[in-house]
């Protein structure tokens, strides 16, 4: 399925398809929640397809068939194992052997690269090697939300579609023609305007425990809950999608300190609450709170202790007022 937002990268792919030039890597990047799984899944279909209709796969032919039982030999999916956080090199090795081979059914070979700034060293060397010498009739596709992690050696050698949030306009529409129970406007605020981000929020019910999560922010910077408690607490939901949300309330905060009368804010539902937190922290303290949450964000992903990161996170946050 390509969706509105995705509209110019698709013809992108359609024009160099028409034009022969595609080319033996590419790197879609954005954020989460705008599709760019489903995107690369569709561009792969069209390609494995043997009889495709105005640039529009059959739906009929035995690749076809394979891509809709889910089992087809040349599509071939890379992400960090279950239970895992990283790509493994024995995970790229195996698909430079298989890429070394001919395709089994279509005319091409596709390999998707899940996260793939999550590759560790070993398999970001081995992929570059394929990518020096790619292999005829193969197309890796990597895809992230985090270009920046991935080296840029590996970059250069993959040309790149940017997918960018939409407009308001463009993600409202989008959301209202779905069947969600809460307002638009709130999903995409909670979602930083990514509109499948904002299906997931609603569909799991996120809101409440969005309303929850600033309760205890709020509790613990004035000194009413423990952060030791809230962060243990915390760490039965997704920290990635909560330290999201202390991202936009500390940008409006910071937004509010600077001013007061006319603020553009995301959270307007909560703007009682982020007053009286901005009234409680000086513009440096505010900063400060920034850079820390961001920091706290960022080693989320990486091979330490959450609960104590976001324990050293809340305790910064307390107030002494």
């Amino acid at each position: 399925m390509i969706h509105p937002w995705q509209q110019h990268q698709w013809q992108v792919l359609l024009n160099a398809m028409a034009e022969g030039r595609l080319p033996h890597a590419l790197l879609l990047s954005g954020k989460q929640g705008l599709g760019k799984l489903e995107f690369a899944k569709s561009f792969a279909h069209l390609l494995l397809c043997q009889d495709p209709k105005n640039q529009t796969p059959c739906g009929k032919c035995h690749s076809c068939q394979l891509y809709d039982a889910g089992t087809h030999p040349d599509l071939n999916l890379i992400a960090p194992e279950e239970g895992g956080s990283v790509i493994k090199v024995d995970q790229v090795r195996e698909m430079v052997e298989k890429n070394s081979l001919t395709a089994h059914v279509s005319s091409s070979k596709i390999y998707l690269f899940v996260d793939a700034d999550t590759l560790n060293v070993a398999a970001s060397n081995s992929l570059l090697k394929t990518l020096e010498e790619p292999s005829p009739n193969s197309l890796l596709i990597l895809i992230t939300s985090r270009p920046d992690l991935l080296s840029a050696t590996i970059r250069s050698r993959c040309q790149q579609l940017k997918f960018n949030l939409p407009s308001q306009q463009l993600a409202t529409e989008w959301l209202s023609k779905q069947s969600t129970r809460a307002d638009a406007n709130t999903l995409l605020s909670l979602a930083q305007g990514s509109p499948l981000m904002a299906i997931k929020i609603d569909s799991e019910d996120q809101i409440t425990l969005n309303e929850s999560v600033f309760a205890d922010f709020g509790r613990v910077i004035f000194g009413k809950s423990d952060p030791v408690k809230v962060a243990n607490d915390w760490q039965k939901h997704d920290l990635k999608l909560i330290f999201n949300w202390l991202t936009i309330w500390v940008i409006d905060v910071i937004r509010l300190k600077y001013n007061d009368i006319e603020p553009m804010i995301n959270s307007t539902d909560k703007l009682r609450a982020l007053l009286k937190i901005a009234s409680a922290f000086t513009l440096e303290q505010l900063f400060e709170l920034y850079d820390k949450q961001m920091q706290t964000g960022r080693l989320l992903d990486k091979q330490v202790s959450k609960a104590l990161l976001v324990e050293s996170f809340l305790v910064s946050c307390v107030k002494n007022k």
